[in-house]
């Protein structure tokens, strides 16, 4: 049977944490603070342009600010504002949007704010070096043989890796895995973690993987050959699970995920997407053997950020949450407050348990 739905995740601004880095090209640092959408996702939306413009207006008001927009807002009934702080003042960047809901993970890209600025966390700048399939690759077509997947790379490679690059893979492809970054080490993460995607089919092909991919071969490819598979690279960043495809003769298409170090945690959004397919598909017995976890992910999924840890808290029985101290932490996370200078007493007991 092959593989027809792909898990897939993304996160953007509204999966950003607080702390994450953000630099300018003139040397401007600021830390993110929070994101908010307006209005309550259980609204999506205001009734009009007019109610839209009096709640931003209402926004800058309440908090002595000017939004700085990153896009249009041509059919906007709704926004998010993202709060940063550059040491010295509040940064507030916004955001047209068509409604608000539940989840918002994915609705904001991380490219989408504004010009100059750039996020700076380590996997960010590992992407800047365009060393993943996307920027070597840059194309869902499938390759018929690993030739053609060095001649790409090495066509679409920066001029003064190019070289290196396609020594590399042929290395793998022909079955040597004694390959070289000479001069690299402060890419060694880039390497590993986005070049490493392109090269694992190839040292398949190439045989220098064996052990239980071995297994994999002789079940899922009918005992094919792995250099006579074809070989393509899903372009969207969000295929969160799989990396690369090798076809098999017999049509199998064998989703390969590339781990570089210890590799990626699995995500809530991944496990509500999972349980989502199991629904669809009927698959009850997946759904009642997890009905535990489905039903914790579901609340994370369909409550917004603020809303969600609440919501895990009534329905594990912690009954002592209100919705007082509910609005409380609201309150405080929309201040960027990091102490615990100031709380009621409820929301200082909470904090113990």
């Amino acid at each position: 049977m092959k593989i027809k739905h792909i898990i897939t995740e993304a996160k953007g601004i509204f999966g950003r944490n607080a702390g994450d880095p953000f630099v300018h090209t003139d040397g401007r640092k600021a830390n993110f603070q929070s994101v908010e959408a307006y209005p309550d996702p259980q609204f999506e939306k205001y009734e009009d342009k007019n109610q839209l413009a009096d709640a931003i207006k209402e926004f800058e008001t309440n908090n002595n600010c000017k939004i700085e927009w990153v896009n249009s807002p041509a059919g906007a009934l709704a926004f998010a504002v993202a709060i940063l702080n550059d040491g010295d003042t509040l940064i507030y960047w916004g955001r047209y949007l068509q409604k608000t809901k539940a989840n918002m993970l994915g609705v904001w890209d991380n490219k989408q704010i504004p010009q100059g600025w750039s996020l700076a966390t380590s996997g960010a700048q590992k992407l800047q070096a365009g060393y993943d399939p996307q920027h070597l690759i840059k194309t869902e077509n499938k390759f018929m043989s690993t030739g053609q997947v060095v001649n790409t790379v090495k066509s679409n490679a920066p001029d003064e890796v190019k070289e290196l690059f396609a020594q590399n893979l042929t290395k793998l492809a022909s079955g040597r895995g004694d390959i070289t970054f000479t001069g690299m080490a402060n890419q060694m993460e880039a390497i590993r973690d986005y070049f490493g995607e392109i090269m694992q089919p190839l040292a398949l092909a190439g045989g220098v993987i064996k052990g239980q991919a071995e297994d994999a071969r002789k079940l899922l490819a009918d005992g094919a050959n792995w250099k006579n598979c074809k070989m393509m690279w899903p372009m969207a960043m969000n295929a969160a699970l799989c990396d690369s495809f090798l076809i098999a003769p017999n049509g199998q298409e064998i989703g390969i995920s590339s781990k570089g170090g210890a590799g990626a945690k699995a995500s809530a959004k991944n496990i509500y997407d999972a349980y989502k397919k199991a629904e669809a598909d009927g698959n009850t017995d997946l759904i009642n053997n997890a009905k535990f976890t489905i039903d914790i992910v579901r609340l994370i999924a369909e409550n917004t950020a603020k809303e969600g840890p609440f919501a895990i808290a009534n329905f594990l029985g912690m009954n002592n949450i209100t919705q007082e101290i509910s609005n409380e932490v609201a309150e405080y996370v929309q201040q960027g407050k990091t102490d615990f200078d100031g709380i009621s007493q409820a929301s200082a007991d909470i904090s113990k348990l």
